[in-house]
């Protein structure tokens, strides 16, 4: 052999070896990727859904389910497959779930639980670690390595699939394009799939839900559609599915009524009242001469109704933590701005970050229903450039850690007039981060506000989450 050949051949091995050492995934959508260990597909998903909604859109994959990561191995894989994704993820369900009042989570295939070990994140603040967390989430430290997180279910987070490999047919929708009443959008798709396919179906490839509606008027219209569509449709899946001795709306989780309303007519159920206690929802428009809710079962293959919203993101949310009001905005702006935005609110100011309360601004980023990894704070860099220090007191902030918590938990000391407004970030889901940015650049923001009865009023019919949480858009 060669000397040139005997190179070639070691720089063929090298480079091979190098691209093997690292995972690729594949691309199904802009929303998901898959990364295979084995015999198993895993599906990484960016769509923030529930936990009881991950589980089953991962249940309509033939053999499917949510993720199970009960061995080293498959934890190790998947934290390095979420290293490598170019999707931007957190936090990701996993399938395991506590009983109320425990501290195990039982995998969801009933063949073990899982215990918090070293490889369970633990909170900084005690107060925070009870609460209702009793869905298992994913999420990495420092780069690659595999956590585990305890989550309340009710938060929207990205999820893990696994399934063996299938091959993915795409549906066509029956009118030009979607639908649009008021704020919302509809889709019909003409695919036929079960009742938990097209819940999968309207969140992986449209970026939506299974349809729900809020009165009659929707209802009209949508049905209508299925009319002059093409082809023209008799009934299509919607998110309704008997759930805990109710019809409920999977995306929303509230009850349906019994009987129509006396006044509005809604909900419409075919013999204006619920006959049948189990199943899932049909909008059939052949059994009567207006559409109606037809209760169905959910094994059966029919075309299906997507719906989203046109902005999903709202403009703020309040949040009351033992008597101290926070608002967070998610309608970026340069620190300034954001100065402005929060000194407009009667006294409020932007957010103080200090060792009382930095765990509650970690836990609002991170576990609210729309998180956030990186906001504007009140702090500023002094004009000769010696230290930060907070606008709304000008206490100084000091520069190295004072306190076993290690506050403040600046990423370095080394200060910079180009950097002079002060963010933080989070890092390990729960990790907090200080460090001077460029204070011309967007992003979200906290103002914080001592009097609680000067808050923002909320709409009675925004969202709430966890701990006092509520969103307006």
């Amino acid at each position: 052999m060669t000397k040139n050949v005997a190179i070639f051949i070691f720089l063929q091995f090298s480079i091979q070896y190098c691209e093997s050492t690292f995972l690729t995934p594949t691309e199904i959508s802009e929303a998901e990727e898959s990364f295979v260990l084995g015999e198993t597909e895993y599906l990484m998903i960016n769509v923030r859904v529930t936990w009881n909604e991950a589980l089953i859109i991962c249940e309509s994959y033939r053999n499917g389910s949510l993720a199970i990561l009960d061995t080293n191995d498959t934890r190790d894989f998947l934290g390095e497959a979420l290293s490598e994704t170019n999707l931007e993820m957190e936090d990701l369900w996993i399938g395991a779930r506590a009983a109320e009042g425990t501290n195990e989570y039982t995998w969801i295939n009933k063949d073990g639980v899982y215990r918090p070990d070293k490889y369970f994140i633990q909170r900084g603040n005690e107060s925070f670690r009870s609460i209702n967390r009793n869905c298992l989430g994913f999420a990495r430290q420092f780069h690659d390595t595999a956590h585990f997180i305890n989550l309340e279910c009710n938060l929207k987070r990205p999820f893990i699939c696994e399934k063996p490999y299938e091959k993915i047919y795409n549906g066509t929708m029956t009118t030009p394009d979607w639908i649009i009443i008021g704020k919302f959008k509809y889709g019909i798709f003409n695919d036929r799939k079960t009742w938990k396919q097209s819940v999968r179906e309207c969140r992986r490839k449209h970026h939506a839900h299974l349809a729900s509606f809020r009165n009659n008027d929707e209802v009209t219209i949508v049905g209508k559609f299925l009319l002059i569509g093409r082809p023209s449709l008799e009934n299509a899946w919607i998110g309704g599915h008997y759930k805990n001795g109710d019809w409920r709306f999977i995306y929303d989780g509230l009850p349906l009524g019994e009987e129509p309303d006396p006044d509005t007519l809604y909900p419409p159920w075919r013999q204006d009242k619920i006959v049948k206690h189990a199943g899932c929802l049909l909008l059939d428009r052949h059994l009567a001469n207006h559409p109606v809710f037809l209760e169905a079962r959910c094994e059966r293959r029919r075309s299906y109704i997507c719906t989203k919203e046109s902005h999903h993101v709202p403009d703020y949310s309040v949040i009351i933590i033992e008597n101290t009001g926070y608002i967070i905005y998610y309608l970026k702006k340069n620190w300034e701005d954001a100065l402005q935005q929060c000194i407009d609110h009667s006294g409020a100011f932007l957010v103080k970050v200090t060792t009382e309360n930095i765990h509650d601004i970690t836990y609002i980023m991170g576990e609210n229903v729309t998180e956030v990894n990186h906001i504007w704070i009140g702090g500023k860099l002094t004009k000769n450039g010696a230290n930060f220090y907070w606008v709304v007191d000008n206490e100084p902030i000091p520069p190295n850690n004072i306190d076993q918590d290690h506050y403040p938990p600046w990423y370095d000391n080394e200060y910079d007039q180009n950097y002079a407004c002060l963010n933080m970030d989070r890092e390990n889901h729960n990790r907090p981060l200080f460090y001077g940015a460029a204070c011309e650049t967007p992003q979200a923001f906290i103002c914080q506000q001592p009097d609680i009865s000067k808050l923002p009023k909320i709409s009675p019919n925004a969202r709430t989450s966890a701990k006092n949480i509520s969103e307006k858009t």
